[in-house]
């Protein structure tokens, strides 16, 4: 009888978890970026509140990943159809698409 309900609940869930996946993936991406910036101005050596940084949108997008899984996304839709479009779209350095490919490997295991 509620079909038509769980079904408009489960696609709203889905496209929000979407929604926050993109968001937090885009933040990992700017703080990874200024990080490796840093990193670049000032010889290699590394700043304690960047890798705070990093970390932290590391923990966010993983939240974020381990959701919408658990809402019934796939890794593989997650990466797939949010996460590398969205990487084709922004600037990343390599060091930054390394941290989202560690958020996204961690949540695989």
């Amino acid at each position: 009888m509620f079909k038509w309900l769980k079904e408009k609940t489960t696609k709203a869930v889905a496209t929000q978890c979407k929604f926050n996946i993109r968001l937090s993936t885009k933040k990992l991406v700017s703080v990874a970026n200024r990080a490796d910036q840093h990193i670049n101005a000032s010889g290699g050596n590394t700043d304690g509140n960047d890798i705070r940084d990093v970390e932290s949108a590391q923990k966010k997008l993983l939240s974020d990943v381990i959701l919408g899984n658990s809402k019934g996304m796939s890794f593989k839709t997650i990466y797939s159809d949010v996460i590398a479009p969205l990487l084709h779209k922004v600037k990343a350095t390599d060091r930054a698409k390394n941290a989202v490919d560690h958020v996204i490997n961690s949540a695989a295991k």
